[in-house]
């Protein structure tokens, strides 16, 4: 026992002998905080979401997301994780990072709201879709024609590891795949039964019929404005244009009168000149008569004078 302990005591005297002489002689301590795994950080975020609609994996704005993403609180949406390079999406410009704030006026809050929406003009025959999103905090819109066949087309579940992801130094696309592959295939298969339900649900119907009849007077409420300013501007425009054409017009008569004054002064110019011209002309003065000429003395020439 004595062995024991001293052994014991030897080593912790060893270790602390070891530690007093790296501080001794000077040598860095660096103390390093464990980063948190991708795995954990995956965790934190909201499961994805596949969309039949534009073949998308899409993620609900939740505040770890906004944190995550930096994304205000303002914006309202989902966000773009993923999409097919050859799927909708991609053909139509909506790219990673994107959010997509609406389908076709119609608010997005969720993602499963996007098939959602769209399913349900698929119903009715319509297959144009407009798109609104955000993107770098700037608003932007996609048009994009989907078809009842391109949505039902299966989706290759095992292709999204490799489809353009959205990435950024805090974020993983590979472990956040890897995180929820599992739920992913769970989730693509029962929300096809959940879209269906719901479309034809009367809340929905009610709800989406609301949104549209809003969205429609909002629509002519611009039209309206819109085609009251382009008359108001054609009105000016075209006051513009009388006034430009009155002054024009005036200008010319201006100009007629004084050329016709011009005219009127040239003529009375010409009439004054006659008379001035005899007014000008020197009388006939009568020629000088010459002088009469000395008479020559015929005394026989010049006497001298007497002594």
């Amino acid at each position: 026992m004595k062995k024991s302990g001293s052994r014991g005591f030897s080593r912790k005297t060893l270790l602390c002998g070891v530690g007093l002489a790296v501080l001794a002689l000077g040598a860095p301590v660096i103390s390093v905080a464990a980063a948190p795994p991708a795995a954990a950080q995956a965790a934190k975020l909201p499961k994805p979401y596949v969309s039949r609609a534009i073949d998308a994996t899409l993620m609900e704005l939740t505040p770890a997301v906004r944190s995550q993403f930096g994304i205000k609180p303002k914006v309202n949406g989902v966000l773009v994780i993923s999409t097919d390079p050859k799927g909708i999406a991609a053909k139509n410009k909506i790219v990673p990072g994107d959010i997509i704030t609406d389908v076709r006026g119609k608010r997005v809050l969720k993602p499963i709201d996007v098939d959602t929406h769209v399913l349900y003009f698929l119903k009715k025959g319509d297959s144009a879709f407009q798109f609104g999103g955000n993107r770098g905090g700037q608003r932007y819109s996609s048009a994009a024609q989907i078809t009842l066949d391109l949505f039902e087309a299966a989706i290759d579940l095992a292709t999204i590891a490799a489809w353009s992801s959205y990435s950024t130094p805090t974020f993983s696309y590979a472990s956040y795949y890897e995180e929820y592959s599992t739920v992913i295939v769970e989730e693509y298969t029962y929300s096809e039964t959940i879209i269906e339900e719901t479309v034809t649900s009367e809340s929905y119907v009610s709800e989406i019929t609301s949104e549209e009849s809003s969205y429609e007077e909002t629509s002519e409420e611009v039209t309206e404005e819109s085609s009251e300013e382009s008359s108001e501007e054609a009105s000016e425009e075209s006051s513009e244009e009388e006034s430009a054409e009155e002054s024009e017009e005036s200008e010319e008569q201006a100009d007629e009168a004084e050329d016709e004054a011009d005219e009127a002064d040239e003529a009375q110019d010409e009439a004054d000149e006659p008379e001035e011209e005899e007014a000008d002309e020197p009388e006939d003065e009568p020629e000088d008569e010459p002088e009469d000429e000395p008479e020559e003395d015929d005394s026989g020439g010049d006497e001298e004078p007497e002594l």
